[in-house]
């Protein structure tokens, strides 16, 4: 197994010629990352007081529960809902497996074109299968875990703390699974052929007793998120390719260790 040092410099060897087509590949697949990045950069540059400006938070209002507020609140969610973000939660996962399917290509040395990120929409019901599926483990994962937290506080008298320490205490399950069910998209990337139970078994197997070093590795990106927030998200998107060249990297070296071995560096 390869150090994180390593695999960063695996992934910075490869992205070196083929960083731009990456970061192609990066804005199709996460698009509405992508257009919240245009709109930021709008916002940087026609109004800079607002974007530099941190809002205050305060007490919610007092607000009584009447038909007509009730009606106002519902006209104010359609207005937030966010269309881009529901279209990618519908074609997200199956851009992911095209995402997947080039970086494997790029970092085992092969011919990896922008296209391929489209190459994988006979697997789109599959894919989608296997997002929902995931999220709704993982969903109902945190949900026991947070039950659990709370009524341990409410047991023990001090249910006050039970909303703040609940979520901290449901999120160490919830993380371990999600990060169990991380290789999904490389799995369909390599294997097209399997079902999505399939799919996220083998996730589960290929993550068994690797789930540390993964965290670790994520943990290991944490300067570049505080950086990326410190500029409201504008360096994000730029940081993508390396992410995820690293990722795949990472995925690779747990597989077929040797298809890296193989890479003339």
């Amino acid at each position: 197994m390869r150090s994180r040092v390593e695999l960063k410099r695996i992934a910075k060897d490869r992205l070196r010629d083929a960083y731009w087509p990456s970061f192609a590949v990066i804005a199709i697949t996460f698009f509405a990352q992508t257009v919240q990045f245009l709109k930021n950069i709008y916002v940087a540059i026609a109004r800079p007081g607002m974007f530099f400006t941190v809002q205050p938070y305060g007490p919610a209002p007092d607000i009584a529960l009447t038909w007509e507020n009730l009606s106002l609140l519902v006209q104010s969610a359609a207005r937030q809902f966010d269309w881009v973000e529901f279209l990618f939660g519908i074609v997200g996962p199956v851009l992911m497996v095209g995402c997947a399917a080039y970086f494997l290509k790029l970092l085992r040395g092969q011919d990896a074109k922008v296209q391929e990120v489209f190459g994988y929409f006979h697997l789109f019901f599959r894919a989608l299968g296997v997002s929902i599926l995931v999220a709704l483990i993982c969903g109902g994962v945190f949900l026991l875990g947070f039950l659990a937290g709370y009524l341990f506080f409410w047991i023990i008298g001090l249910r006050f703390l039970g909303m703040a320490f609940a979520p901290l205490i449901a999120a160490i399950p919830a993380v371990v699974v999600s990060l169990g069910y991380s290789m999904v998209s490389f799995v369909m990337a390599d294997n097209p052929n399997l079902t999505a139970l399939e799919v996220m078994n083998e996730s589960r197997k290929i993550m068994s007793g690797e789930k540390g070093t993964l965290f670790v590795l994520l943990l290991s990106f944490l300067g570049w998120i505080i950086l990326s927030a410190l500029f409201r998200g504008l360096l994000t998107i730029f940081i993508y390719p390396y992410f995820i060249a690293t990722i795949t990297g990472f995925y690779i070296d747990i597989t077929n260790p040797a298809q890296l071995s193989s890479i003339n560096l």
